[in-house]
């Protein structure tokens, strides 16, 4: 006989299994996500770009290395300096080995080289150039530092080399060695200064005293000339109202070597 179920007995036999409900990521969740995501993308995409990143440096170098040996073979560059712009925008300086006055720089936009100053730099000897005004321009230095010689308060001088008025002067030829005593461009020295009462006679023995100076150290200078300016308006580069007035400023013009030494 069987027996019957109590109500509320459970049936035989296993337990149900319980689902679980997966709560579904939402459209609005994926998206937000994904903004996330994009978003942080950008960011490293706009630092790379406004500060550089080590990839695109090294990728800058190594293509203009290899572009400048390849456009102008024989000369083994490698990389003395890089400047970086923004935007993936590298400024990227090579040296030849064989050659003191070759180097110039090549503009590498987003990986391409884009542009070069060779041109100016190399084939019109502006490296040559700046070369030979640097060393003279330390000679002369030296030169009237080893004398002691300041003839007027505030003296300064320049040097040129060659005519300034010519993109490139015929008579230097690309490592061209450098003689102070044999400078086949034209030079010239420049001083100026103060003094409470500049006239012709103290430009005049200004002149020849540098002259005497330059001369004993060995130095090829071909013209001179001094300017000298009053001191009681010593505001002419900006602190006096008459600044411009050059009535009481000695001007010698230019002087060659010969003229002094005569």
């Amino acid at each position: 006989m069987k027996k019957s179920k109590e109500p509320g007995t459970p049936p035989a036999g296993p337990a149900p299994k319980r689902r679980r409900i997966a709560l579904p990521r939402t459209r609005r969740r994926r998206a937000a996500a994904a903004a996330g995501g994009l978003l942080v993308f950008l960011l490293i995409l706009l630092a790379c770009a406004t500060l550089g990143d080590p990839l695109s440096r090294a990728y800058s170098r190594y293509h203009a290395v290899d572009w400048a040996n390849e456009t102008w073979p024989g000369h083994d560059f490698r990389v003395t300096d890089v400047q970086f712009e923004p935007f993936w925008c590298y400024y990227v300086t090579v040296q030849a080995s064989d050659s003191i006055d070759t180097h110039f720089t090549l503009t590498v936009a987003a990986g391409i080289v884009r542009r070069t100053d060779y041109a100016l730099a190399v084939a019109n000897l502006q490296n040559t150039k700046q070369r030979f005004f640097d060393s003279l321009h330390s000679d002369v230095q030296n030169a009237l530092t080893a004398a002691g010689y300041a003839p007027v308060g505030g003296s300064d001088f320049s040097v040129t080399v060659g005519d300034p008025n010519l993109a490139m002067d015929h008579t230097l030829t690309l490592d061209m060695p450098y003689d102070k005593g044999d400078i086949p461009p034209r030079t010239s020295l420049w001083v100026n200064g103060w003094s409470d009462a500049p006239d012709a006679e103290q430009g005049k023995a200004i002149l020849r005293e540098v002259y005497r100076i330059i001369t004993e150290a060995g130095i090829d200078i071909d013209e001179y000339a001094v300017t000298i300016y009053d001191a009681s308006y010593a505001g002419r580069y900006g602190a006096s109202p008459d600044a411009d007035n050059r009535d009481d400023t000695y001007e010698s013009g230019w002087v060659t070597g010969s003229e002094l030494a005569g």
